[in-house]
């Protein structure tokens, strides 16, 4: 496997783009988990890139992070707790992001507090 590149947003901070060694997909999943902080859910963003959440982030009031938009900007859900970008790749196996998904998620981000889910 080797290294990958995912991106973290914490809640109240600006994402950072860090990168993980990776041996198996047991880390892949560990890595995911500690970054939400819990049971993860993943939202897909495209064919290639994945938004992972805290499963439980609402029940436990979780700290919110942003607001997810539609096409139109118009608020629809809110993401609380940290979170984790991921790439994807044709199996559903979770890669690392290409530099396509890293643009894909800095475009897809209207603000720090405003994320454009179905765009």
């Amino acid at each position: 496997m080797g290294k990958m590149t995912f991106m973290v947003v914490k809640a109240g901070l600006p994402p950072v783009i860090e990168q993980f060694e990776v041996k198996s997909e047991q880390d892949t999943y560990n890595i995911i988990k500690n970054a939400v902080g819990g049971y993860v859910e993943a939202l897909r963003l495209s064919d290639t890139c994945t938004l992972w959440v805290n499963e439980e982030g609402k029940i436990n009031d979780l700290k919110p992070n942003f607001q997810l938009l539609d096409r139109a900007g118009i608020p629809q859900d809110y993401v609380v707790g940290n979170v984790i970008f991921t790439g994807v790749d044709d199996n559903g196996s979770t890669v690392g992001l290409t530099e396509e998904d890293l643009k894909l998620i800095e475009k897809r981000f209207i603000s720090r507090t405003a994320f454009q889910y179905n765009a």
